[in-house]
């Protein structure tokens, strides 16, 4: 991943970056037997096996530094 951040001031320095998530759950709901938690919309990959819920997403991230 990688951070880019630009200094305007002496103590104030914006960034945001890139972010590559991997979510695996065991997890199985007893109303709807349905595996993993429905956390993300569109996730990039998704695959269920072995009772194992494995999804990766693409995002962003943020903040200031003082």
């Amino acid at each position: 991943m990688y951070d880019f951040g630009y200094r305007f001031k002496k103590h104030l320095d914006p960034f945001a970056g890139s972010a590559l998530k991997i979510y695996n759950s065991k997890y199985q709901n007893p109303e709807n037997n349905q595996i993993g938690l429905d956390i993300a919309w569109n996730p990039l990959y998704r695959e269920v096996s072995n009772g194992l819920l494995t999804e990766t997403r693409v995002g962003v991230w943020g903040g200031l530094r003082f």
